[in-house]
C-alpha cells in the first residue's frame, strides 16, 4: 500500500497485526510510514483487539503462526481421533466399553477401555469402533483442536473475502 501510494517502503514496512490498541498505537506511524490515512484506518478496523479475545480473530491466528514459524519452533502437529461410537459384542450380548477418549495420539495412548470381569473364559469377544482422525496444530490456543485443513481454509476465506476487498481501491486496476 506503501508503494501504490507512490511511496518507498522501509525496512519497517509492514501489515500490522497486534493484539492491543496501546501497542497499535505506539507501533502504527512508523509500520505504516507512506500509506494513505484511508488504508491505516482500514488496517485499524482489521485488529483482532477488536474482537475482544484475540485468539477467535482469524487475523490473529495468521500472525502467530507466521511468528512461530520465524522465531520459535517448528509448526508441529498432532494426530488427534474422536470417538463416534464403540461396540463390543460377545456370543452374549452387545456391551458399551468402560472408557472411549477423545484427544492426542500417541505411542502407546489410550483410546478405550472395558473390564475383563465383564467376560467369561470362553466367550467371543468382538470390538468394533467407529472414529475420526485428524491433524491439528500441538498449540492448545482455540485452534489447536480444529483440523488445520480447516483452519486454512478458514484464514483463506477470510483474507479473500474480508481482508484484500478493504484494500482494492488502492491498486490500479
Amino acid at each position: 500500500m506503501v508503494i501504490a501510494n507512490q511511496s518507498t517502503p522501509n525496512s519497517n514496512t509492514a501489515f500490522p497485526i497486534f493484539a492491543s490498541k496501546d501497542k497499535y498505537r505506539d507501533s502504527i506511524a512508523r509500520i505504516t510510514a507512506g500509506m494513505k490515512d484511508t488504508a491505516i484506518t482500514r488496517i485499524e478496523e482489521l485488529q483482532p483487539y477488536h474482537k475482544g479475545d484475540v485468539r477467535q480473530s482469524l487475523l490473529w491466528f495468521l500472525y502467530e503462526l507466521d511468528n512461530e514459524d520465524k522465531h520459535r519452533a517448528l509448526n508441529l502437529t498432532q494426530g488427534r481421533i474422536i470417538p463416534a461410537d464403540a461396540r463390543i459384542t460377545t456370543n452374549q450380548s452387545t456391551v458399551a466399553p468402560a472408557w472411549i477418549a477423545s484427544g492426542v495420539l500417541h505411542d502407546g495412548a489410550k483410546v478405550g477401555a472395558f473390564r475383563l470381569a465383564d467376560y467369561s473364559p470362553e466367550d467371543y469377544v468382538k470390538m468394533e469402533a467407529d472414529a475420526t482422525s485428524l491433524i491439528t496444530l500441538e498449540d492448545s490456543g482455540p485452534w489447536g483442536k480444529e483440523p488445520i485443513i480447516n483452519l486454512a481454509v478458514r484464514a483463506l476465506n477470510y483474507v479473500g473475502d474480508e481482508v484484500f476487498p478493504r484494500f482494492e481501491s488502492f491498486f490500479p486496476k
